[in-house]
């Protein structure tokens, strides 16, 4: 599986990441990346920021981690996506322990798959960047980093929160992460797509 996320890496690099550049540079002020990864706790508002991102950006595309690992825990448990969507808490116990099972197989087993769906000349953005071995694939081929934060209390208000202390939810805190932006999403929607227009020069 490492060797596949490799050859799926390398081809994306090729195909649409020509104007990206190797972490440690700069990225050009006003060129929108080939490649953005969102991470940050859950509610804080990834979903809504992809959301906004992929209205800026031209021919973009959300390719979620969390799709794959959707996708198969719907197949074994006989229920649709939409059921999935419509209960998030009651469900992300088991797609947390579903995650872990296929990053046992290889660390990158779901990310090789969120890197698939794309052609020449689209933005993909992943919504859902959680884990060193994600952060450090990404970061191999240029991606562009945006990290989401939002207090304990404002995101308690937007949904349940559970496994709090499982890696995915702490493995990228504190300082030892390169991130191109930081949102703080504290507010509402426009608070949100103001904090865009300030910290993403290309928003």
């Amino acid at each position: 599986m490492k060797y596949l996320l490799v050859n799926v890496c390398v081809k994306f690099y090729t195909v649409t990441m020509t104007n990206s550049l190797p972490h440690g540079t700069s990225h050009k002020q006003n060129e929108t990346p080939r490649l953005i990864a969102i991470s940050g706790k859950q509610y804080a508002g990834k979903d809504t920021l992809a959301a906004l991102l992929k209205k800026r950006c031209h021919n973009a595309v959300i390719s979620p981690i969390a799709a794959a690992i959707k996708t198969l825990y719907a197949q074994r448990h006989g229920i649709s996506l939409q059921t999935i969507e419509a209960n998030k808490a009651h469900h992300r116990a088991g797609l947390v322990r579903l995650g872990s099972w296929g990053r046992s197989k290889s660390e990158d087993f779901w990310l090789q798959q969120a890197l698939q769906p794309f052609h020449e000349g689209q933005t993909v953005i992943i919504p859902d960047l959680r884990l060193a071995s994600e952060y450090n694939s990404l970061q191999a081929i240029g991606a562009y980093f945006i990290r989401i934060e939002a207090p304990r209390e404002h995101r308690q208000a937007r949904g349940h929160l559970v496994g709090e202390d499982d890696p995915t939810e702490t493995e990228l805190d504190g300082g030892n992460w390169h991130w191109d932006a930081m949102i703080i999403n504290d507010s509402d929607k426009d608070h949100l797509n103001h904090q865009l227009q300030q910290h993403v020069p290309w928003f």
